[in-house]
């Protein structure tokens, strides 16, 4: 189970990060409170990321301090669906999402993760520049429209959000983060925004 775990880790880091060229962000909270460095994907992806509350960030920075004008790359989608609040079963949500939502009103996630007490959703996408970020955020506010329902979280929607990491522990819950699905697929952008998001205008820069 514990070489599971460490190949999941490895190829999750890999699949977010091993084209980034910008500063990633690891964080952990402890009884100490909470505490981030900062590394470039060679350095992170060796890291010991098995232990309690470790978290990094899916997007990069243009130097290590982790601000929205200091984004560099654009790496993923995500939405946090706090279900646990809704009174839905982990089972539950899963069978709804893949019955009615997947491929129809949002894309398939590139990873379904259990958190611990609620459920990442992840999309992986062709890396960006900072100057898309009006779109992406768009598309961003349109995912989580869609899984309000399923207690998606509306204060983790920012571009410097940080995840926890598959393998690490959720010392509220006891368990161990886990990958429960995955689909191998890099997304385009504009690519989501075409197919789910059609009436949406192109984002044009002001002159």
């Amino acid at each position: 189970m514990g070489n599971a775990l460490q190949v999941n880790k490895v190829n999750y880091i890999d699949n977010l990060h091993s084209n980034s060229n910008g500063w990633i962000t690891r964080s952990v909270i402890d009884k100490k409170g909470y505490s981030q460095w900062h590394y470039k994907y060679a350095e992170l992806k060796d890291l010991d990321m098995s232990g309690e509350n470790i978290y990094i960030t899916l997007n990069t920075f243009y130097k290590p301090c982790r601000r929205l004008e200091n984004i560099k790359e654009l790496n993923t989608l995500f939405i946090d669906l706090d279900y646990y609040k809704t009174g839905k079963t982990k089972d539950q949500v899963l069978m709804d999402l893949e019955k009615n939502y997947f491929n129809q009103s949002i894309p398939i996630p590139n990873y379904v993760i259990d958190s611990g007490r609620g459920m990442y959703l992840i999309w992986l996408i062709k890396s960006l520049p900072s100057q898309a970020l009006p779109l992406w955020k768009a598309v961003q506010d349109y995912l989580y429209k869609q899984l309000k329902c399923f207690g998606a979280d509306r204060q983790a929607l920012d571009a410097t959000r940080i995840l926890r990491v598959p393998g690490s522990i959720n010392s509220k819950s006891k368990t161990v983060v886990n990958i429960l699905d995955e689909y191998e697929y890099v997304y385009d952008l504009r690519e989501i925004q075409n197919g789910f998001l059609p009436e949406l205008k192109p984002y044009e820069k002001k002159k």
